[in-house]
């Protein structure tokens, strides 16, 4: 009675358990196959295998130097037609599925197909890509520029951004956008709060200011002389060792004793 009871508590916890999805899997020659729940489902030796995007219903595959798409059983649903398979994250091919549009090359040229494989126009945003911090947003780009969309895909900006990163901030989140050769501070509705001064400007200035200040001072034991920032004391600055004053480089050397010319 006692063994019935486990068995069935585990078929109970089985049962809750929830199906993989199809996704690839390498054997012990490195050949990459499909597997799903553990098993084998397509045995082709695949040149290459992206990720199962549950929108399409697809998982796309290279074969003999061409991509194609298979269903979530296995099935083959746009045949291995395609030279090239464009991705928004190409290092680990991912971002295949945008704008519920795939872009392929078919002979040289580059097109847009749709979930069945029938070709699709072109979509309306060049660029979709979601932030570094997920659910904070997305950055659209249209010719050429980018904008700032909120985490439902709403656009919050003008497309007038040369660059935009982030978040750079969370709680609450921010992000750096640029246009027109500045930075700025976006919240997360989008809105512009403070420009960001690059920091080369203000060190440039620094520098300047630096070097109108300085004053040369002249060591009363041996002589020397060199350059500091002006000041109201005249023994303003110790700058280095004194050579002069202790010629042995084996024992401690004194410092310069500087005072204002």
């Amino acid at each position: 009675m006692k063994k019935l009871f486990v068995t069935v508590f585990l078929a109970f916890i089985a049962s809750l358990g929830i199906a993989q999805t199809i996704q690839k899997a390498t054997d012990r020659k490195g050949n990459l196959y499909l597997e799903k729940d553990g098993k084998k489902i397509v045995k082709a030796a695949f040149e290459k295998v992206s990720s199962y995007n549950d929108k399409a219903g697809l998982i796309p595959a290279k074969l003999d130097g061409k991509w194609g798409f298979y269903d979530n059983d296995g099935q083959l649903v746009i045949a291995h037609l395609y030279e090239a398979l464009v991705f928004q994250h190409v290092a680990v091919l991912e971002g295949w599925f945008v704008q519920d549009r795939i872009q392929v090359q078919l002979d040289g040229k580059r097109i847009f197909i749709d979930k069945s494989g029938k070709e699709a126009s072109a979509p309306e945003y060049e660029l979709v890509i979601e932030t570094s911090y997920p659910g904070a947003g997305y950055y659209f780009k249209k010719g050429g520029k980018w904008a700032f969309a909120d985490k439902d895909k709403k656009v919050l900006t003008e497309f007038k951004y040369d660059k935009i990163v982030g978040p750079i901030s969370v709680n609450p989140y921010a992000y750096k956008a640029s246009r027109d050769g500045q930075d700025f501070r976006l919240d997360a509705m989008g809105r512009e709060e403070a420009s960001m001064e690059a920091p080369s400007n203000s060190g440039s200035s620094s520098a300047k200011k630096e070097k109108a200040e300085n004053c040369t001072y002249k060591c009363q034991k041996c002589s020397k002389t060199t350059q500091g920032n002006c000041n109201s004391n005249n023994n303003g600055i110790t700058v280095e060792n004194c050579f002069a004053q202790q010629p042995d480089p084996k024992k401690s050397r004194k410092n310069h004793e500087w005072r204002k010319q």
